[in-house]
């Protein structure tokens, strides 16, 4: 093994101890309760599963729209150039904070790419259906992502209380 040079600092492994084995008694703490995900908000997988399918939508966007450049059919929305971007990057936002309704705006931001696909087949015909194309993606992905809430917490429903008698012989 090469020695350290004279002027730089050993790795940090080796120049502070790990805690667990300078204190024996640490390692026996118990550990910390597992994240309970609340009712009506997606599952950790769902969440990620849906922040990488809006992350692809974001590309296909940016992907379309230099085909249109490229092309010289640009998007109408081009001059501004993050109107598609707004709505995905909020939902993206929801979807990494676990904010209840990110799913909700998720189908918001179907809506608002599907609009701005429609707006753009008078623009441009073949930049607008591939826009739709990526809508009805969006659409699908959100729709498959309804399967991934968490359900609400049923109540136990108490009975009445039912009164057993013998038959009269």
């Amino acid at each position: 093994m090469d020695p350290l040079p004279a002027n730089s600092a050993p790795p940090v492994a080796w120049s502070q101890p790990d805690e667990a084995l300078a204190d024996p008694d640490s390692a026996t703490e118990p550990l910390a309760p597992p994240r309970i995900t609340p009712p009506g908000h997606l599952t950790p997988g769902w969440r990620w599963t849906l922040g990488v399918a809006w992350a692809g939508v974001m590309s296909a966007i940016g992907l379309i729209a230099d085909t249109g450049v490229s092309l010289g059919g640009p998007p109408f929305w081009l001059v501004t150039g993050v109107l598609p971007f707004i709505l995905p990057a909020v939902t993206l936002f929801a979807l990494f904070r676990d904010w209840r309704h990110a799913l909700l705006l998720s189908f918001v931001s179907t809506a608002g790419l599907a609009v701005i696909g429609i707006i753009d087949l008078f623009v441009a015909p073949a930049i607008g259906l591939a826009e739709l194309v990526v809508a009805l993606a969006a659409l699908l992905i959100s729709l498959a992502g309804l399967g991934g809430r968490v359900p609400p917490v049923e109540q136990p429903v108490e009975q009445p209380a039912v009164e057993h008698t013998s038959p009269e012989i």
